[in-house]
């Protein structure tokens, strides 16, 4: 009999050790699944966190690089209307087109009107409109944005 109850103490303490050991793997399985299942969604808030504050950096940076030029106001430091309009060979050159509307923040054509620039800073030359529609006047040339040449000779 004292075998038997020194057998029943020994799988007592065998059981109490085995459910200790079941305890801690299963405490920290549970507190290492927990980790990983908030890591599942920290890490993609994080990611989007990141690609947005990419995305904002370069669109401040861009903005702040073009309303920013030597020479040129602040845009929004004056509002001015000028009638306009560009003759080649006696031909005009039709600036309701899309492609040569609101291309710069300083000097352009808005709302399809092709014969009123809008000046939206001072100190702004009329180069600035030409540059931006990928037109040129140098040594008594006019490049059109098509590369097509018109010299005074």
């Amino acid at each position: 009999m004292f075998d038997k109850k020194e057998k029943n103490d020994k799988n007592k303490i065998g059981k109490k050790s085995d459910q200790r050991k079941n305890w801690d793997k299963s405490y920290f399985e549970a507190s290492r699944r927990k980790r990983n299942r908030n890591l599942m969604i920290i890490l993609p808030i994080l990611v989007v966190l990141a690609v947005l504050g990419a995305y904002a950096i370069s669109t401040y940076s861009s903005t702040v690089s073009h309303s920013i030029k030597p020479g040129y106001g602040k845009v929004g430091s004056e509002h001015v209307h000028a009638a306009f309009a560009v003759r080649v060979n006696g031909n005009g050159i039709d600036f309701t087109d899309s492609r040569y509307q609101v291309r710069s923040r300083y000097l352009h054509m808005e709302n399809g009107d092709g014969g009123t620039l809008h000046r939206r800073a001072t100190g702004v030359p009329i180069a600035e409109f030409f540059d931006s529609v990928k037109m040129n006047v140098i040594r008594s040339c006019f490049t059109l944005d098509d590369g097509t040449k018109y010299c005074s000779d």
